[in-house]
């Protein structure tokens, strides 16, 4: 979703605990990038957040994300967006050469076996989670309705 306004920041994760982690997201072209409190969250885009203990991120969205996600080809960390939970071949159904989701389960603290387009057990994506997705070619993900 599209964060609403005084959501749009990185200010809205001060209250996590981070013991002097950085918030990070991860750019195909340039690798690992540090997020500051005034940078704008972008929608479908995944950010890697420290914790030393439980919290509750309060966010309000707007409406549907109204630019694309470029992924560029090999590892990407990205989200999806809409209200439900859906399988990696339905929510990835706009990309065309996505090879490999992996998934992260931050109650046990480590990464789901990861998912391969078009086997049998289906990997789950849901809004608000972000993932890393293979994808052989550069593409764009789209925002879902």
């Amino acid at each position: 979703m599209q964060p609403s306004s005084g959501f749009e920041t990185a200010e809205v994760f001060k209250s996590v605990q981070s013991a002097g982690h950085s918030i990070l997201t991860y750019d195909g072209s340039s690798g690992w990038v540090t997020i500051g409190k005034n940078d704008l969250l972008r929608p479908m885009t995944g950010y890697w957040i420290y914790s030393t203990t439980s919290v509750s991120i309060p966010l309000t969205a707007s409406g549907i994300p109204t630019e694309s996600k470029a992924l560029t080809t090999g590892w990407n960390l990205a989200g999806v967006s809409g209200t439900t939970a859906q399988t990696a071949e339905l929510a990835l159904s706009g990309l065309s050469s996505w090879t490999y989701v992996v998934t992260y389960d931050n109650s046990s603290q480590q990464y789901r076996d990861a998912g391969v387009k078009g086997a049998q057990a289906q990997t789950m994506l849901a809004p608000g989670e972000g993932f890393w997705i293979y994808v052989n070619s550069p593409e764009s993900l789209s925002p879902a309705a």
